[in-house]
């Protein structure tokens, strides 16, 4: 019930008092977790016998199969189009407040590959 109340308050606080508020909660809301992934990282990269779940994950990699399996292609794109439509309508919406000169194109870069990096890291 608490987190439950605490959301609608958040909601509430958004509507009331408008973007700036919007804002503000947002930083606590995305930032707080994203210290929290980092956290996690370092503390599991810490644990005994990481570096042979490391290398596994990382290290051992077969690159003959983006060549003989096009598929693949095909699935790793629809992976980030699905993880970042959950997100379309609050970055239309968010885009809307954005100067007139900011470089769009930069952005959904900057967007795609935090994406990917935290798809990577979590």
């Amino acid at each position: 019930v608490g987190y439950s109340a605490l959301v609608w308050i958040c909601i509430w606080a958004c509507l009331a008092f408008g973007l700036k508020w919007t804002g503000r909660i947002a930083y606590i809301s995305m930032g707080l977790p994203i210290i929290l992934l980092f956290v996690f990282l370092i503390k599991a990269c810490t644990l005994e016998g990481a570096s042979e779940g490391i290398n596994a994950y990382i290290g051992q990699w077969d690159m003959s199969v983006l060549t003989e399996r096009p598929d693949v292609w095909s699935t790793a794109v629809s992976q980030i189009f699905f993880s970042l439509s959950v997100t379309f309508g609050t970055m239309t919406a968010y885009g809307s407040h954005c100067p007139r000169g900011e470089p769009a194109f930069v952005n959904s870069v900057v967007i795609g590959l935090s994406n990917s990096m935290f798809s990577f890291i979590a």
